[in-house]
């Protein structure tokens, strides 16, 4: 049984992905995701990576905030340098996120999943089949900090990860900083929010965790 567990497939393409955007909206509307990491990972090593930089026509003067840019490195300049079209740089998402078997992220079901599934609705295409791909490393920590096991025979690990991902108990602290530390991963705090940056933290996070609980 323990054969078929995540922590032993070395075959299994895992698509570890992070966006930083203007705002915290849940929302394209209000919205615009600006940078999306994207590092697909197989068989303990990096196969491939992108760095997706989107520079979005400015629409109803919407633009990243000042709080925003000072927390995630927004800079106009680098992206207007560097920056590619909304459509080029949703290829590179689809392309990452449909040819893999995982879909690993900090936090994706309480933040990324909801610009994801807009963007993907943007430009026509159905997101759905994205859902059970879903690893996230904040919900399943926070289910092996609560104490609490998946039990496939009584839901699945999306359900049990919204479950978990919903769960507030007062002490229990899940933001990638303090896995990082708690694991004891060294990392540059001042680099927390590049999305290359926090995957590659978050890389080192899976493979700690994935070893404390059964999935």
């Amino acid at each position: 049984m323990d054969g078929h567990l995540i922590r032993f497939d070395k075959k299994s393409r895992f698509c570890f992905v992070d966006i930083e955007s203007f705002n915290l909206c849940l929302s394209l509307a209000f919205n615009r995701p600006w940078q999306i990491g994207l590092i697909e990972y197989s068989g303990d090593s990096i196969q491939r990576t992108k760095d997706v930089i989107i520079n979005w026509p400015i629409v109803n003067g919407l633009t990243c905030s000042e709080g925003a840019a000072k927390i995630n490195h927004y800079n106009q300049f680098t992206v207007a340098r560097d920056g590619v079209s909304p459509e080029e740089g949703f290829a590179f998402l689809d392309d990452y996120l449909t040819n893999c078997e995982y879909i690993v992220g900090h936090n994706l079901f309480g933040f990324d999943l909801y610009l994801i599934k807009d963007l993907y609705r943007m430009f026509g295409k159905p997101w759905q089949h994205l859902v059970p791909k879903i690893l996230d490393t904040k919900a399943i920590a926070s289910g092996v900090k609560m104490g609490v096991p998946f039990d496939p025979a009584k839901e699945s690990i999306t359900m049990y990860q919204y479950r978990m991902g919903n769960t507030r108990v007062k002490g229990i602290k899940t933001a990638l900083s303090t896995l990082a530390k708690e694991y004891g991963i060294q990392m540059d705090e001042t680099r927390l929010h590049e999305a290359q940056y926090d995957l590659f933290i978050n890389i080192q996070v899976w493979n700690k965790l994935k070893f404390l609980i059964e999935l």
